[in-house]
């Protein structure tokens, strides 16, 4: 990458950022990092128990709400998590899925079946070749930011 590239990803990531500190973009509220971290971690460790869970965006939970709602669930098979760390919202967060993987043999003492999806159905092969290589850059630079998978193609 050149630098030309590198100071108008850097000139853009700027931009984003003081957006999003002003409150215009994201899915930030002011005074909470989003809308689970108003779920009642103790709520989810009562006597319920539940036979199958799917949690979307998982990379968005702290591990305190993971650790609830593998609690609540009567089978190490019955768990669905999906997500992205690409697409954490939560600046600092530290979600891996290799960390969840951990968490969940230390539960169950088993290791969960994982699938990688590789093809993106949403975005255009010019999005997904730029985010590719930011992605890239990214963990080039900070190399425990993301999980390290294959590159995503795009379907068009």
């Amino acid at each position: 990458m050149s630098n030309i590239e590198k100071q108008a990803i850097y000139k853009t990531f700027i931009s984003y950022h003081e957006g999003f500190k002003k409150g215009l973009l994201g899915h930030h509220h002011r005074g909470k990092r989003n809308d689970r971290d108003e779920v009642d971690v103790a709520s989810l460790r009562s006597k319920d128990r539940y036979d199958y869970i799917m949690v979307d965006e998982v990379q968005d939970f702290i591990p305190a709400q993971l650790s609830a709602v593998m609690q609540a669930c009567t089978d190490a098979n019955g768990f669905i998590f999906a997500g992205d760390t690409c697409q954490t919202i939560n600046p600092g967060s530290a979600f891996s899925f290799d960390n969840l993987r951990d968490m969940f043999h230390s539960r169950f003492s088993t290791r969960p079946k994982m699938f990688t999806l590789s093809t993106n159905f949403r975005s255009r092969s010019g999005v997904v070749n730029i985010a590719n290589r930011l992605v890239k850059l990214l963990g080039e630079t900070f190399p425990r930011s993301v999980d390290q998978l294959r590159d995503p193609e795009s379907q068009d």
